[in-house]
């Protein structure tokens, strides 16, 4: 008789004659064959067996889930060995997860969990030691944040949810919390010694720490004729020597140590560019120049002289500085004149030779410009200012042309500007423009005539060859003026955009490269490197037609939104790339096209932009300034802006995404539109300042609509 056929009368034996007794259970073991579990002998042992396989549990009443008996060859799967009719349940698997868990971080700790022997549900308690317990819950998992860095034993408790009072406990698993650690950076500057703790170490040095230690530095400036200046850390700075640093970040702080003796210290104003503007033919511009002494000892000027290839269209007309000495405090000034003799851009530099032993040189760039007089006047000269350099991009993102002028102003808080810097566009470098000293305010007078700290910088450019001025966008900050920096910012041609509007629905777009929206970003998709604009309200955007639409719709991947001015509006944002419908009232104010305009000001967005297009149905924007037709050109309203460009058929307007579209339709003052490539499509254009919805196939991944190439 084989073993198996052993062990499976040994089953029938203990059914037929002890029947209640002992009871069967068992599960397929990991190598294929089944577990038998009985008890018909002993009623204070248990036996599993599996083939050959022999394990004996002196636990009265329950056996054990087998994963966790062995004879030292395998582990078996789970199972029960039931001495009555009673319900058990298994032993839980012992608590998985982070074993070193950062103090005050969330972690996950699962078990992988234990089974009721009548079928119940399971639920699970988690204790994790340090006098804390997770809710009995049939999840096997729990969240813990450690809050002591003791060792813990985390356990798991289990029971069956119709009979609470049947439990088991796992096995154990150790943890040790830490508090989170940083490194922290000490170096010098100079010569000097630095305590950690109490203790001198060689810099640069480098040490671990938990959140929340706070180290003592001490610097000594303990080297003949050093003396210690300040602690530096960047976002923090202390003189005294003797500071408690709290360690919350990785840090770096320098000790600066300097020489112990008084030194002259050399200033120039204007510190970097001595800038004489544009100058007419035959005429001359003289500009001031002041030397300071802020140093702690005499400063003696020995000589300044004038440098560089166009250093003879400059001279020093009077010169209170050179072979004089300077106390402490004290200034002298120079006069320098730019008399050119030919039309041209002009630079040289004026260096200035001292006993400042950090700048035995001082040199100050001098430009000059001789030409046709600037579109707008020369600004007020104060005696502060900031200087501001970068890039001018036309509406096709190319730079625009060198000479043209730019010229900078602020508000003057009286509804007006002030013009407060100006250059000529490429003067110093080719393709920029600046530094242009943009001018501050001069506290000597009643009025304002410059700018003020935190004043929004407002440029302005003037195309000399199309005699035409833009405003211009800044498209990489928030340009405030701060006495004394230097910024770099670059720009766009701003231009307002209007899309004619008749009566009743319009499908529409806009071609401004803004996201304007209302509270939150919107999390959509989005055409790059568009501008986010907040405004207090969608009816903002629509400002130009106020009062003269009753209804607006749109359509994004999270379904669609509306907006007509009431409460019940949810309608966040409107930005370049989407298409949207307007309902224009009958008594709007038309011009004599039976027509209104919706104007949009901002950086114009090119043609080229990726669109990402969904599954299903998008309601999308034309971007750039074309219409793209077949046959006559389309009678119907754009934007001013529009140009006209031909093609062989409508699939060539879509064919970025050829293959992957199954109908298109489009909306004027005609009518609906279709194109879905049968004889029967009678859409025959796609253009500036419409929107088209645009059905994608299914399962089409990474579709993205450009309008032009």
């Amino acid at each position: 008789m084989t073993k198996f056929k052993f062990n499976f009368v040994l089953m029938l034996i203990a059914l037929i004659f002890f029947p209640n007794a002992a009871s069967v259970y068992g599960i397929e073991s990991s190598d294929g064959k089944f577990n038998l579990v009985t008890d018909v002998f002993n009623s204070s042992s248990g036996e599993v067996i599996s083939s050959e396989h022999f394990v004996e549990r002196g636990i009265l009443g329950q056996g054990r889930d087998t994963a966790e008996m062995s004879d030292g060859n395998f582990k078996h799967l789970g199972g029960f060995l039931q001495l009555s009719n009673e319900t058990y349940i298994s032993k839980p698997g012992a608590p998985v997860g982070e074993e070193m868990p950062i103090i005050g971080q969330t972690y996950t700790y699962l078990t992988s969990g234990a089974v009721c022997s009548n079928g119940d549900k399971a639920e699970y308690k988690f204790n994790w030691g340090d006098g804390s317990f997770s809710d009995w819950s049939s999840s096997k998992e729990a969240e813990k944040i450690w809050t002591d860095d003791y060792q813990c034993q985390i356990i798991v408790n289990a029971r069956c949810i119709d009979n609470i009072d049947i439990t088991d406990i796992s096995s154990s698993l150790t943890v040790l919390p830490d508090y989170q650690k940083y490194t922290l950076t000490v170096k010098k500057e100079g010569e000097g010694h630095v305590r950690i703790d109490g203790s001198y170490h060689n810099l640069d040095w480098q040490g671990v720490f938990s959140i929340g230690t706070v180290v003592n530095l001490t610097a000594f400036a303990d080297v003949p004729d050093y003396k210690f200046v300040y602690w530096d850390a960047g976002d923090y700075t202390e003189s005294s020597p003797d500071i408690n640093l709290p360690i919350n970040n990785n840090k770096t702080i320098i000790a600066r140590f300097d020489l112990d003796i008084d030194v002259p210290d050399i200033v120039v104003e204007p510190p970097q560019m001595l800038d004489f503007g544009i100058v007419s033919p035959g005429d001359n511009s003289i500009r001031t120049l002041t030397v300071f002494n802020d140093g702690e000892a005499d400063l003696k000027v020995i000589t300044i002289k004038l440098t560089g290839s166009d250093s003879d269209q400059y001279s020093i007309k009077k010169d209170n500085c050179s072979d004089i000495t300077l106390s402490p405090t004290q200034d002298c000034s120079l006069e320098i004149e730019f008399e050119p003799y030919s039309i041209n851009t002009f630079h040289c530099m004026l260096d200035i030779m001292s006993n400042d032993p950090d700048t035995a040189t001082y040199s100050v760039m001098l430009s000059g410009t001789v030409g046709d007089a600037s579109y707008y006047p020369e600004p007020l000269h104060t005696n502060v200012h900031m200087d501001l350099k970068g890039k001018i991009f036309n509406e096709y993102d190319e730079v625009i042309n060198n000479d043209d002028d730019v010229a900078a102003y602020v508000d003057d808080e009286n509804g007006s500007l002030i013009l407060v810097g100006l250059c000529s566009y490429g003067d110093l470098v080719s393709g920029t423009y600046g530094y242009m000293h943009i001018y501050g305010d001069d506290d000597t007078t009643d009025e304002k005539d410059g700018a003020k700290e935190n004043d929004t910088i407002i440029l302005k450019t003037y195309n000399k060859k199309e005699k035409k001025e833009y405003y211009l966008n800044c498209i990489n900050g928030e340009p405030k003026w701060e006495a004394n920096t230097y910024k770099e910012y670059d720009w766009k041609y701003t231009i307002k955009q209007k899309i004619p509007l008749h009566e009743g629905w319009n499908f529409i777009s806009f071609g401004i490269n803004k996201c304007f929206y209302k509270g939150e970003k919107p999390e959509v998709n989005m055409i790059d490197g568009i501008i986010y604009e907040k405004v207090d309200d969608i009816g903002d955007i629509l400002s130009s037609i106020d009062g003269q639409y009753s209804y607006v719709r749109g359509f994004d991947s999270s379904g669609a939104k509306s907006y007509n001015g009431s409460q019940w509006s949810d309608m966040k944002y409107m930005a370049a790339g989407y298409g949207y419908w307007i309902k224009v009232n009958k008594d709007a104010n038309f011009d004599d096209h039976n027509l209104i305009y919706l104007e949009v000001q901002g950086s114009k967005v090119l043609g080229n932009k990726k669109i990402k297009l969904e599954t299903g149905w998008n309601c999308v924007g034309y971007l750039g300034n074309t219409v793209q037709h077949k046959g006559a050109e389309p009678s119907v309203p754009f934007p001013t802006d529009s140009v006209m460009v031909p093609v062989q058929d409508v699939s060539e307007i879509f064919s970025s995404i050829d293959g992957q579209y199954s109908y298109i339709r489009g909306f004027d003052i005609r009518g609906a539109k279709s194109y879905n490539g049968s004889l029967w499509s009678d859409l025959k254009y796609a253009g500036n300042g419409y929107g088209y919805w645009i059905k994608i196939n299914d399962n089409e991944e990474n579709v993205f609509l450009v309008w032009e190439d």
